[in-house]
Formats: C-alpha cells, sequence, structure tokens
C-alpha cells in the first residue's frame, strides 16, 4: 500500500509538471510525420495479465507491420524526432499514465511482450509477482540497449539468445532483494544514467563538458541562495526580501563563479569525485561568500541579509557536492554487463581474508560488479577491534582460524586473501587453514606492490626467500666482524656472483679501508660496481676485471692493492655443465685456487678464505670434486705456513662450506618462481630429495663471522639446521607465493649425472665447537704439501692438452667417492694444428736438444744459445711460440722479455719462461715482465706440451 501511494503521489506531480512537455512532444511528432501520437503495445505484467503500455510514437505509422516488434540500432522505422525523444528517453514519460491506472510502478522488472514471456522458465516467472516498472536495474544496466545491436542481425533472435537472460537474472535478483529506499535511489539514479547516454551519444568537446559543469554549479548557487531566504524567513518571503533575492542572484552568481572558476572546480570529472575535490568545494565557496559579502557592502545594501551571505555558503557546498556524490555513486554502483562466460547463477560465493585497505578495496570491487560472478560473504580478520563490524555492508563473521567453521556455515567456495603485509609463515598458515576448509584461495598484492613491479601479471605475492626457510634467520656478531676488518684492505674473487656480491655490501659497511672486486664477467663486475659507488660513494673501490687462472694479470693487481684479506668465491657450479667441460671445470675450480693462493701467499696476504660447497663432502659430481680437491689444497697450504712461520705471525688459508643459499643465481628457488609464474610444471629431481639451505646474507655473515675466530683448524662448517625436502620447498614456495599447493603441478624427472639424493655437510672428520654457536670447526687427516702439488700439476697436464678420461681417472684417484663417467665428454681440448713454429732460447744444448727431440714431430722447433742469437731468429723466422731461459749469456732473459714486449711487431708473440731450478721469484718476475705461462726446471715434457697446446690453442 505504502509503495502504490508513493507511485501514486510522484506519478500526479510529474504528470502537472510534465505537461508542458507533453504538448511540446506532441506537436513535434505531429509536424514530423502523420499519424497518431501515442504508441500502445501489449505487455504482461503482474501475475501474468496483459495490458497496453504507452510511449510517445517514436517510429512511422503501422511498424509492427513492417518489421519486428523490437528495434535495433540504425532503425529505418524510426522518425527524427523518434531518436531524439529515444535519446532522452522522453519517449516513455506516458507510462506514468500506466503507474497512475495500476498497470505499472515506477520501478520494478522490465515488462515484455507476451512473445518473450512464453520463454521464461518457472524460476524466471517469479518476476511476474511484482508490477512491471518504468526505470529499475535491468532498465539503468540497459538505458543504451538499441545502440548494441549489430548491424544486419536479426534483432528479436539476437535478443532472446544474448540479452534476455541477462536481463531477467538483473530482475529477479531485483525481486529478491526490492526495498523502498532502494527503489528512491532507482529513481534517483535514472536522469543521471540518462544525462550520461546524451553525454556518450553527443560526445561533446571536453570544453563544452566543463563549461556545462560550471553551468550546472552556478544553478546550485542560485538553488542555494534560494533555499536560504526560505530558510530565513521561514517559507513566507516578505515582498522587500523577493527584491534583494531578485537584484542580487546576479551579484552571487557572479561571485560564486570567479571563485569557481579561481579554483578549477568545473575541471574535475564527477565520476571520480573524490575528498580533494570536496575540498575544493569548500574553499571555492567560502571565497565565492567573501566576495559576495563585500559586494553588498560595495553597493551598499545596509538592508540585505546578512544571514544570507552565511546560509548560502554551506548550502552550496551541500549542493555542488551533493551533485558530485551522486554522479560518482551512480557510476560506482551501475551493473555491467556480464561477460559471454559468466552468469550470476555461477557466481562464487567468496569471503575476504583480511578486512583492512586492500579487503576494503577488493571488495568496493566485486560489490560494484555484482553480476561478474563473485558473490562477497563477507571477511575475516584476527583483529579484535573489527570483530562484528562491517565494510561496505558486509560483516566480518570472525577471526581466521574459525574460517572452517565460517565456510561451512555460508556455503563459501573461495577466499582471497587480501594482507598485502603478511609474512611467508602468516600465509603459509592461512593456506593451510584454507586447504583444511576446502577452500580455493588466491593472494592479491597491494596497490603499492604492483606499482613497484612487486607483483606480476599472474597475481603472486613477490617472495622473500627468507620465508621459505622455516625458522628464524641467523643472528651474527655485527660488532666483531666489523672490528676485524675495520681498516683493512680486502679482495673479493667472483665479486659478480651472488656470494661476492654479498660480501662486498657487507665488507662496505664494515669500514674496509679499500675494496678489491675481482670478476672475469664485464656485466656482473660493472653492475656491483655501480651499486658499490651509488650507496658508498666515498669508499675507495676498485673493479679489477680479471681471470684468477692468469698470474701475470693477479699478480699485478695484488702489486698494486696489497690486499690484507682474500675471498676466493669465484668458482664453477652448475653439476651438469661441469659435467660436460671436466677440463675448464678442472682449470677453473682447482688450478684457479691454486694459483690464487701461490699469488696471495707471494704477497704476504694474512688471510685465505676458501669459500666451498657441501658438495665437497664425498662428492659424486666433478663440481663436488674440484671443490673437495681445492679444500685439500688449501688445507695442505695452511699447514705447511704454520710449520713454518710458527703460530705468531702465521698467514691463516682456511676453507668455509656450506649447502645451497636461496636466491642465489645457481639457486633453484628462481626457476620454480618462473616455473610457478608461467603456469608451467614444477621440475623436481625425486620426491625424497633433501638439501640444507641458507639465505645469502646468512651465508655471508657467517663466512665473515668465521675470518675473525681465533683458532686453528682449517675447516669451518656452518650450522644450516636440519636438511629440506625439495618437495616441501615447493609447497612452502607456492603457498608463501599465494598458491595452493594442490594447484601447482610437479613432474619429477630423477638424478641427473653427478647429483645424490642427500647431502651432508661433512663426513667421518672430528667435528669441532668453535667460539660461535653456528659455525663448526672440523679437523680433516693429514695430507702431503708435495704430495697434492705434484698431483694438481698433473691434473693441469692433463686438462691442458685434453686427455679426459686420464684426467677424470686421476680425480678418482685422489677422491674415491668420485665415481666419473669415461665416456666421451661434450667438449675437450682440440689438437693444435701442425707445423706451428717455436724458438727455444737457452744456453743449456742438452735441453734445447731434448725439447726439439720431443716436439718436432708436432711443432717445427729452432733453437738458439744466446739472446743476441735469439733475436735474429725472430727478425727471420717469426715463430708463434717462443721458450725463453729467465738466465742467458749475454742478457737477461727478463729483459729479452721485456724489449719483445715493447716492440710493435712482437709483442703478441706468445713466451712461456722457463725459470730456474726451484727459484719461484722467478717466476713472478718473468710473468710481470709480459710472459704468458711459465715452467719451473726440471720439467716433464709432457707436461711442456700441455702448456704448448695450451698457449697456442689461446693465442689461435
Amino acid at each position: 500500500m505504502l509503495k502504490r501511494a508513493i507511485d501514486l503521489i510522484f506519478s500526479l506531480v510529474a504528470l502537472v509538471l510534465l505537461l508542458p512537455i507533453f504538448l511540446l512532444v506532441a506537436i513535434a511528432i505531429k509536424l514530423d510525420s502523420p499519424g497518431l501520437v501515442f504508441y500502445a503495445q501489449e505487455r504482461v505484467g503482474r501475475r501474468g495479465k496483459t495490458f497496453r503500455i504507452l510511449k510517445f510514437r517514436s517510429m512511422v505509422v503501422d511498424a509492427d507491420q513492417v518489421g519486428p516488434h523490437l528495434t535495433g540500432n540504425a532503425d529505418p522505422r524510426v522518425t527524427r524526432v523518434g531518436r531524439l525523444l529515444r535519446l532522452l528517453k522522453i519517449d516513455e514519460l506516458p507510462q506514468i499514465i500506466n503507474v497512475l491506472k495500476g498497470d505499472m510502478s515506477l520501478v520494478g522488472p522490465r515488462p515484455e511482450i507476451p512473445a518473450i514471456v512464453e520463454q521464461y522458465t518457472p524460476e524466471q516467472r517469479a518476476i511476474l509477482e511484482v508490477k512491471p516498472g518504468i526505470t529499475g536495474p535491468t532498465q539503468l544496466a540497459w538505458v543504451g540497449e538499441s545502440d548494441t545491436f549489430p548491424p544486419g542481425v536479426d534483432v528479436y533472435e539476437h535478443y532472446t539468445k544474448q540479452f534476455m537472460q541477462e536481463k531477467l537474472e538483473s530482475d529477479r535478483e531485483y525481486v529478491r532483494t526490492r526495498s523502498l529506499a532502494g527503489d528512491l535511489w532507482y529513481v534517483i539514479r535514472t536522469p543521471i544514467a540518462i544525462g550520461e547516454r546524451i553525454l556518450t551519444t553527443l560526445n561533446p568537446p571536453p570544453h563544452i563538458q566543463k563549461y556545462a559543469r560550471l553551468t550546472l554549479d552556478c544553478l546550485a548557487v542560485i538553488a542555494a541562495n534560494l533555499s536560504a531566504f526560505m530558510v530565513r524567513f521561514d517559507w513566507a518571503l516578505p515582498e522587500k526580501e523577493t527584491q534583494h533575492l531578485l537584484y542580487g542572484l546576479p551579484i552571487v552568481c557572479a561571485a560564486y563563479l570567479v571563485s569557481f572558476v579561481t579554483l578549477r572546480t568545473h575541471r574535475s570529472i564527477w565520476k571520480f569525485a573524490g575528498v580533494e575535490d570536496l575540498w575544493q568545494i569548500i574553499k571555492a565557496s567560502a571565497i565565492g561568500g567573501g566576495l559576495h559579502g563585500f559586494a553588498v557592502v560595495l553597493m551598499g545594501w545596509h538592508g540585505y541579509p546578512r544571514s544570507i551571505l552565511i546560509l548560502t555558503m554551506p548550502l552550496t557546498v551541500l549542493l555542488t557536492g551533493g551533485m558530485r556524490l551522486l554522479v560518482r555513486s551512480s557510476f560506482s554502483l551501475q551493473p555491467k554487463h556480464l561477460s559471454s562466460d559468466t552468469s550470476p547463477t555461477n557466481s562464487r560465493k567468496v569471503v575476504i581474508i583480511g578486512a583492512g585497505e586492500t579487503g576494503e578495496l577488493i571488495a568496493r570491487e566485486i560489490l560494484g560488479n555484482p553480476l561478474s560472478g563473485y558473490g562477497l560473504i563477507g571477511f575475516v580478520d584476527d583483529d579484535p577491534k573489527k570483530q562484528g563490524a562491517t565494510i561496505h555492508g558486509r560483516p566480518v563473521l570472525g577471526t581466521i582460524d574459525r574460517l572452517p567453521d565460517i565456510a561451512k556455515t555460508y556455503a563459501i567456495q573461495e577466499a582471497i586473501i587480501a594482507i598485502s603485509t603478511a609474512t611467508g609463515n602468516g600465509l603459509r598458515r592461512i593456506g593451510s587453514i584454507c586447504a583444511g576448509a576446502g577452500l580455493e584461495f588466491k593472494t592479491l598484492p597491494s596497490f603499492t606492490q604492483l606499482v613497484r613491479g612487486d607483483g606480476n601479471l599472474r597475481y603472486l605475492r613477490k617472495v622473500n626467500v627468507d620465508e621459505l626457510l622455516g625458522r628464524e634467520p641467523v643472528a651474527i656478531n655485527r660488532e666483531a666482524i666489523t672490528e676485524f676488518f675495520r681498516g683493512k684492505r680486502v679482495m673479493v674473487t667472483g665479486a659478480g656472483g651472488s656470494i661476492g656480491s654479498e660480501l662486498c655490501r657487507q665488507l662496505i659497511s664494515c669500514g674496509v679501508e679499500s675494496l678489491i672486486m675481482v670478476e672475469r664477467a664485464e656485466n656482473a663486475l660493472h653492475h656491483i660496481s655501480l651499486e658499490i659507488r651509488q650507496h658508498s660513494p666515498e669508499a675507495n673501490v676498485t673493479a679489477a676485471l680479471a681471470d684468477i687462472k692468469h698470474i701475470p694479470r693477479m699478480s699485478e693487481i695484488f702489486e698494486r692493492t696489497r690486499p690484507q684479506v682474500v675471498f676466493h668465491a669465484a668458482a664453477y657450479k652448475h653439476v651438469p655443465i661441469l659435467e660436460d667441460h671436466p677440463g675448464e671445470a678442472v682449470l677453473n675450480n682447482i688450478i684457479g685456487t691454486k694459483r690464487l693462493a701461490e699469488v696471495a701467499q707471494k704477497f704476504d696476504v694474512n688471510t685465505f678464505v676458501f669459500i666451498s660447497t657441501d658438495k665437497a663432502v664425498r662428492p659424486k659430481s666433478l663440481m663436488g670434486a674440484t671443490k673437495k680437491v681445492s679444500e685439500m689444497y688449501i688445507i695442505a697450504l695452511n699447514r705447511v705456513l704454520r710449520q713454518s712461520h710458527g703460530l705468531s705471525g702465521t698467514p691463516h688459508f682456511f676453507v668455509v662450506r656450506f649447502g645451497n643459499v636461496l636466491g642465489s643465481a645457481g639457486s633453484v628457488v628462481p626457476l620454480f618462481q618462473k616455473q610457478i609464474e608461467n603456469g608451467e610444471p614444477i621440475t623436481i629431481t625425486d620426491p625424497q630429495m633433501t638439501r640444507f639451505f641458507m639465505t645469502i646474507p646468512e651465508a655471508v655473515g657467517l663466512v665473515l663471522q668465521s675470518s675473525t675466530m681465533d683458532c686453528e683448524e682449517d675447516v669451518f662448517i656452518l650450522n644450516m639446521g636440519e636438511p629440506v625436502k625439495i618437495d616441501e620447498l615447493v609447497n612452502n614456495l607456492a603457498l608463501t607465493s599465494g598458491l595452493n599447493p594442490s594447484r601447482v603441478t610437479k613432474r619429477y624427472t630423477g638424478l641427473r649425472p653427478g647429483e645424490k639424493l642427500h647431502e651432508s655437510l661433512w663426513d667421518d672428520d672430528e667435528v669441532l665447537v668453535s667460539e660461535y654457536d653456528r659455525i663448526f670447526a672440523v679437523r680433516q687427516p693429514q695430507a702431503s704439501f708435495g704430495d697434492m702439488e705434484e698431483r694438481l700439476n698433473r691434473l693441469e697436464t692433463l686438462a691442458m692438452v685434453g686427455d679426459v678420461p686420464a684426467l677424470l681417472r686421476q680425480i678418482h684417484d685422489m677422491i674415491p667417492s668420485y665415481a666419473p663417467s669415461l665416456k666421451e665428454s661434450a667438449f675437450s681440448v682440440p689438437e693444435v694444428g701442425e707445423k706451428y713454429r717455436i724458438l727455444v732460447i737457452d744456453d743449456d744444448k742438452t735441453l734445447c736438444d731434448l725439447v726439439k727431440e720431443a716436439v718436432n714431430g708436432t711443432y717445427e722447433v729452432a733453437t738458439a744459445c744466446s739472446a743476441r742469437d735469439g733475436f735474429d731468429r725472430i727478425q727471420r723466422q717469426r715463430p708463434h711460440l717462443i721458450l725463453l731461459d729467465v738466465k742467458l749469456p749475454d742478457q737477461n732473459g727478463l729483459q729479452v722479455c721485456q724489449a719483445l714486449r715493447d716492440h710493435p711487431q712482437y709483442r703478441n708473440i706468445p713466451i712461456i719462461m722457463m725459470t730456474g731450478y726451484g727459484d719461484k721469484d722467478d717466476v713472478v718476475t718473468g710473468l710481470r715482465a709480459g710472459a704468458d705461462d711459465y715452467i719451473t726446471k726440471p720439467f716433464r715434457l709432457d707436461e711442456l706440451q700441455a702448456r704448448i697446446a695450451a698457449i697456442l690453442r689461446r693465442s689461435a
């Protein structure tokens, strides 16, 4: 009854007010085309009763006989006046008469023709239980329906297949949720929707739209001034005040117009209006009120009511702000059309985990798209202050722990995690609860994360690798580390790698006197150099592009920088790659370490730290075996130095060993993340595989900590906690990324060559507790340094000549746990071409003959017994390689080497310096003079052949 009374009152008032428009429209229709003014069509009303709906005629006479009952885009039956009437929706105004007759209501479902109603299902016929309406959610959502029909289609068939089901669902939703307040809202929104359609169709230029907004604001000022007079005089305006009103309106409009233009309030687009626009309106109204008062005083209107000046300002704010709020609300709550694959009947009941700002934004989007396939039930949040509160009309249902009960009670199907600040452990907890409740769940990054690029196109949360450990990060004694390194000159090899670059960062923060970064990868060195110099522009940093195997270059760097501490992090680390490149693996990981240690020893380095891996424990791979051999060499060297120097002033060469480093360049985590982001299966070697894991800062911090320890042991091992199953790591990574692990596909590939199912941090060695509980000291059996040198020289020779089977057998002899595959390697050192010219300059004729006899079958060998004779032969023969003795009868070999390097024609000829018996000083001196390599007498001929082959191969 109440709704019927409202319908009658509104319809009568509207009919009286709109009567002039009715007359004008009737005249226009008559002048445009012959026929009746009104058009009546049969429609189905409440409880299936038919009635005749009235409209202004917008088509030619007898249009129903020459075409379908429905009209589409650019229908030729529509008249010129009819197009304007349809655009403005004025053709619907006569339906007010249907409301007065009781056939319709102001708000309700859209009435349809009987042919369409016959296709309704029993569930859809529920909309016939209420009266159809002039306006409503369906009419507003499809206000431009005729423009959406593609040209040339069957309008009736297209309507029934494409639009009808969606519109019926919208009407059913209205019937289920209708209320008087909702009906009032649809009435208010109707002129706004029509205005939007007009603007969309006409598409006026931007400056016209700005002037239109400014005009509406001025009309609002007039209404506010009029309302101020009416309120001030209790709605009975005296004649004298009527004069003040009429004479004052131009002044009011001019004053407020100046303030609006000055503050540019008309430039704001109303459907995006916000708090900032409201503040602009308040300021403009205050300025306009001030100008209004100033104008009244200036014109001498002493009788003008001062209260009007005050009342006009808040009323202007109320009206202009209200218009913007109304338009903003209309656009934000306007239903959107469903996509072709989405239906409200398939909407999923969803709960948002997190009642914060991110949750509110997601809720607003879901509620603004009621037909988008999601139905928001409410929120869950652990904050006790939010319990029982509501956001956009949806309640906070309880805490996260109660999610299983809440999901069962409300039949929830999906959860959206909207806690942008959640930690990895928190996300794993929430993911486990969702999985236990049988809910699918998604994690959305915050808006800030998306802007910064932390969230990606698949809406995965950026993972902090610390969260994958499942334990608290290790704390180190930062004060002791800083005290130890402050004022020292420190070198880091492999400075562009994951461990090396973090070492550089932490060492700079310790206040080192100088940092020498050695790296052979140009881009990596460039990046870390830029980073360090950007964050610490005052630091003394040397970026050295060098290969640790190149003794002359490394000697030059040591000579210039004089490091006191060396961290040797440069190494090849990828197991499958090294299996195919055994020669490179040995030369880089073993021989490179040996040569670097020799140069460091020569230049009196105090502390030399060799960074090793848990793959060196009972190694199965070539990578692990090379690390183990390097460990053995460093340990043997350290013990020899301790014996020769005594305990005081002994340089300390030692090993630091740890397992896999999360987030490093060689870590599996980046690979897993990329596979998850791309929706690919996660490739796991074996479901039972375990590994020790540490973060990069943890590992580097403990490496630095071990450098400060006053301990005689040779090997330090970082306590990495319990081993982690790779399968569990993938599950944690999925949860931490905001995915359900059950939806992540895993593919098991089996062990690759050289891989182990489980790693260990130590063998059967004696493990000692150190002064720091996170670092263990390991005591290993004594090894002969002389024997190690001999074995390493043999490895170097075999690697240079490319004798892979012999090389692998030699490593197996040293490391019995390593069982190499003796099949042909993918790569080996190639044979050097025949007839290279080699010149031997040595006054030892017997040695010259031996060398000539040993290599003359492969190379063309010439000899010279003095420096003068050597220069003559160089000028005549231009050799490809020179074997040069360091001591010659007429001139020092070092001077000959330097002279050749200074000569423009001969400076590129490779030189192998033959040093004196046991005189290691000549090695460094000769390499500084420009020699490419050295060999110490007495030498084996096979070793000489290997060095010749390597040098010629490199020069070629």
